[in-house]
């Protein structure tokens, strides 16, 4: 990913469902409907963490939005 980034360029991910204790019962049945059908379950903000910094990208912001999150990353600077 890091590779196709222009100069100055950003990644956007979004979708993975916030860290929270709490989540609200549509995104449960959303989550939940998804698996049933066979979809995975997909990665955790760990694991995506630590395989955009193993990409050489490094986290800008967190865009929290509802059940949701957002991060926004970029091409670390140390990088070629």
């Amino acid at each position: 990913m890091r590779a196709v980034l222009a100069p100055g360029g950003f990644l956007l991910v979004i979708g993975q469902f916030s860290q929270r204790e709490s989540i609200d019962s549509a995104a449960v049945l959303a989550w939940l409907s998804g698996r049933l059908a066979g979809l995975s379950a997909g990665p955790g903000a760990g694991e995506l963490e630590q395989a955009c910094r193993s990409a050489g990208l490094e986290l800008v912001r967190q865009l929290p939005t509802g059940p949701f999150s957002g991060n926004l990353y970029t091409a670390r600077r140390d990088e070629p």
